[in-house]
């Protein structure tokens, strides 16, 4: 259920770059830069909904689900252009697409397991700051009382 969820979240997280670039390529832009501002949008939309709504998966992934049914039916016209130039860019698309995938998957772990990443961070810091406070190791950096 947990590789399921991982590549659901990936391909949440890829279509709307690819769908950016279809949509968008005859003024300009390149693959990596669609995936880029696809991601990013993404990503900003997942943290107005998580500060909203708390963070809820369902509603994290119904938000990535919305994007890519809206940016798909945009698109639906040029898509059949798009695999065609598709066709003509990489002589190994099964590699190309490989690569490009395997960017996504960081984005996908951190995505379905933050409580855990956060209290990870949110220690090493309260570590470091008592670390600090008790003087057991010289760090140049004034700390707050």
């Amino acid at each position: 259920m947990l590789l399921l969820i991982l590549l659901f979240t990936c391909l949440c997280y890829f279509l709307p770059g690819v769908l950016l670039h279809a949509w968008l390529r005859g003024r300009g832009l390149t693959l990596p830069v669609c995936l880029g501002l696809g991601l990013a949008g993404l990503i900003v939309l997942d943290v107005w909904v998580a500060s909203i709504v708390g963070y809820r998966f369902p509603a994290q992934l119904s938000v990535n689900v919305i994007v890519v049914a809206v940016l798909g039916w945009r698109v639906r016209r040029e898509i059949p252009a798009w695999l065609a130039w598709l066709r003509t860019q990489w002589p190994w698309p099964a590699v190309g697409w490989g690569a490009v995938a395997a960017i996504f998957v960081v984005p996908a772990f951190v995505v379905t397991l933050p409580s855990s990443l956060a209290s990870a961070a949110v220690s090493g810091a309260n570590s470091a700051r008592s670390v600090r406070r008790t003087g057991a190791m010289e760090t140049g950096v004034q700390v707050p009382s």
